[in-house]
């Protein structure tokens, strides 16, 4: 793949390299950005991988096995593999990055 333009806000260009680095490394972990809104928090649970959660914009509020943390833009948590936990946004639009990672053996 080659470079292709991007017009900006203030209409200059800017040429993006769509090409991937040979040279990435994941250590194991996959990232995933997600908005969340006013809708209803569903149940969720990684069986054989821990969460990395990380606010980006907004506040959600984190709820673990009944314990339930606010966490703002810039904060983070864990959750280990097996845990089940809700995440919503608290007071408007929020938006998160998830990573997942294969949970360390015992």
């Amino acid at each position: 793949m080659g470079a292709q333009t991007l017009a900006t806000e203030d209409t200059a260009a800017m040429a993006v390299s769509l090409t991937p680095f040979a040279h990435a490394v994941s250590y194991g972990s996959t990232l995933y950005f997600e908005d969340l809104d006013a809708s209803a928090p569903q149940p969720r649970m990684r069986i054989a991988e821990q969460t990395l959660l990380r606010v980006v914009a907004g506040c959600v509020g984190l709820s673990v096995q009944g314990t339930v943390r606010l966490l703002a833009a810039g904060d983070e948590a864990i959750i280990d593999a097996g845990e089940s936990h809700t995440v919503e946004s608290v007071g408007g639009p929020a938006r998160i990055l998830t990573g997942f990672r294969p949970a360390a053996a015992r």
